[in-house]
């Protein structure tokens, strides 16, 4: 283990309890312990204390520095940031690489860079552009969930296809129970009432699909209220929907997973996602998704091999996959979810990927 890894942050949290940070974002660090199994992982991130722990064989660094300003330059971070002699480095958030120029004229040694994609974002344009292309020259790879999120910073020219690579943005702590039993002809939704998720679409279509099966159920969770006026009228107006659908609103993270584990069905009506850890969760448990057949969700269901999918804001075809519900092997379907999961959306599948991507880049390099 000669080679140093390091996880870098560049954001300031509020949290003044080191235990908490790890604890609140075990869902983008947890694969920080299997990527120690091969190589030697520190985590570096700013909070407002000065701390460092052993844990499950990474060395968490914490900090203690304010808020970056969005237009200063973090010198004594890039420091410290040399004084750890780091090999690889991966920096969580796109916005954040445009320190790359800067740090690496503190760096001692040369050092790979990988930049963690994380959410949705349209490439910039204008001054933000030049920015972005510029930073990308000092930058070695950007890890997408699902290459197609990249392609409008590829066709912008702010960065290359072969620099992109496609890694899960975080995983679930969550767990599939095969002795919890699911109740037939169940669907969940689990997303903000907002435009992106579109629950209009799904509640249209789940609406047609119950003059087909009446015993279906669906039952929405979410968090988010943008479009609840409109789900509400939709459900009054509709004696079918208003039987089938548990409109229960908020719930705890536990509650969540129990009905996860209780659903056959996962669906969303999603029009972009970073990534999504709806999806990721419900695949966890157990669920089988139908889902959008966008970037990230191809990526995360095998593109479809394991998933039932339908194009954005399409009702009829999501009618249909709610059809198809009733002719496909169900077992056989939730097999090849739980191992998309296994070979994707795990923290030790996460931390594979990312170990391999840094091989991939070095070997390339000594061509």
């Amino acid at each position: 283990m000669d080679k140093v890894f390091l996880d870098l942050n560049y954001y300031t949290e509020k949290i003044k309890k080191p235990d908490l940070l790890i604890k609140k974002f075990n869902y983008s660090l947890g694969y920080l312990p299997y990527l120690s199994q091969k190589i030697q992982t520190i985590s570096l991130n700013r909070i407002a204390v000065d701390f460092s722990t052993l844990k499950e064989g990474v060395k968490y660094i914490f900090y203690k520095g304010g808020k970056i300003r969005k237009y200063s330059i973090p010198f004594a971070y890039h420091n410290f940031i040399n004084e750890l002699s780091p090999d690889y480095i991966l920096i969580h958030g796109m916005g954040y690489g445009r320190y790359c120029y800067f740090l690496r004229r503190q760096l001692r040694k040369k050092v790979m860079i990988l930049v963690q994609v994380q959410g949705y974002a349209e490439a910039p344009k204008g001054f933000k552009k030049w920015i972005y292309t510029l930073s990308d020259k000092y930058i070695d790879g950007y890890l997408f969930t699902g290459k197609e999120n990249a392609k409008d910073w590829i066709e912008s020219k702010v960065f290359a296809e072969d620099k992109v690579f496609e890694v899960m943005e975080g995983a679930t702590n969550f767990r599939f129970n095969p002795e919890v039993k699911r109740k037939e002809k169940t669907f969940l939704w689990v997303g903000r009432l907002d435009e992106n998720k579109d629950p209009i679409t799904v509640l249209k279509a789940f609406q047609q699909y119950l003059i087909k099966e009446p015993l279906a159920t669906l039952t929405m969770i979410y968090n988010g209220f943008q479009l609840l006026e409109q789900v509400n009228e939709l459900l009054s107006s509709n004696t079918l929907l208003k039987q089938a659908v548990n409109n229960v609103g908020r719930l705890d993270r536990k509650e969540i997973e129990s009905l996860y584990q209780t659903h056959q069905y996962f669906v969303l009506g999603s029009h972009y996602e970073g990534s999504g850890f709806a999806l990721a969760e419900a695949m966890t448990c157990g669920c089988v998704p139908i889902v959008t057949n966008i970037p990230s969700f191809n990526y995360m269901t095998n593109y479809g091999s394991c998933a039932l999918l339908f194009e954005p804001g399409n009702r009829e075809q999501l009618f249909s996959a709610f059809c198809e519900t009733k002719m496909i092997n169900y077992l056989e379907k939730q097999s090849k979810v739980l191992q998309c999961v296994n070979e994707k959306l795990t923290h030790k599948a996460i931390a594979e990927e990312i170990h391999q991507t840094f091989i991939h880049l070095e070997s390339k390099k000594q061509e």
